[in-house]
């Protein structure tokens, strides 16, 4: 019988070809929408695309965003609950992993929920803050782009405790091409994930100048990133995993 462990290492070739398939799709979707040659053979591609575009709301696209959240979650909830002989970790760190899993699975809601910028929005109507010149970028007239306000600050916290968390349980792995691969999914984690808030900011900008057609492909990149972040994140959980036999 395969351990969870094993089933999720056998996820790993079909995820990063599916982030592949929806990040061209999505790319695809955003040229249609630029173009006058959407229907061909009597077909609506900008029908088709717009199924297959991360960027839409409830589809196939968001839908495999939210299952890459809840298989990723899988990932710290071994390092949370998994026992093990030569895993001996602090309690605090095992309840940091449990948050972590609970956190992401509540993000893999969000992605098909859209709470994030339903609160945004919620947040703009309610706050005078948003008046001041200062955070005019962000508030982009009830968009939802001020949720960048109320939840960067946690995310980029939580995001660097797990990666405190995440290199002093990877640089004991014994074998160097191992744990060489492990640094670089987390570094490569790092890059992306945040660039996720940095593209998040340069849309509000645009909105909120009223010039939404200077984004070019802003939210295509922003979606990849995402995608990507996350599936080099559960990488490097997974090659820790392995070692420590969760």
């Amino acid at each position: 019988m395969l351990s969870v462990q094993k089933v999720l290492e056998k996820l790993c070739v079909p995820l990063l070809g599916l982030i592949i398939f929806f990040a061209l799709t999505t790319f695809a979707a955003y040229w249609a929408d630029q173009s006058h040659w959407e229907r061909f053979l009597s077909i609506n591609w900008a029908r088709v695309f717009q199924l297959l575009d991360l960027r839409e709301e409830q589809t196939s696209a968001t839908w495999f965003s939210s299952t890459l959240f809840l298989i990723t979650a899988m990932g710290f909830a071994l390092l949370g609950w998994g026992q093990s002989k030569q895993y001996n970790i602090h309690i605090i760190e095992r309840y940091l992993f449990k948050l972590a899993s609970l956190a992401l699975c509540a993000l893999s809601v969000d992605e098909t929920a859209s709470i994030h910028e339903t609160i945004g929005i919620w947040f703009e109507r309610q706050s005078t803050l948003l008046n001041d010149t200062a955070f005019e970028y962000i508030s982009a007239s009830t968009t939802g782009f001020s949720w960048l306000l109320i939840f960067a600050p946690i995310f980029l916290l939580g995001l660097a405790i797990l990666v405190i968390l995440l290199y002093r349980l990877i640089k004991v792995i014994p074998d160097n091409t191992q744990r060489t691969y492990a640094y670089y999914y987390l570094i490569f984690a790092v890059l992306c994930l945040p660039a996720v808030l940095v593209l998040e900011a340069w849309q509000a900008h645009f909105y909120a100048l009223g010039m939404i057609e200077k984004q070019l492909f802003a939210p295509c990149l922003e979606e990849t990133c995402e995608l990507l972040g996350m599936y080099f994140l559960f990488r490097s959980v997974l090659i820790t995993t392995k070692f420590y036999q969760l």
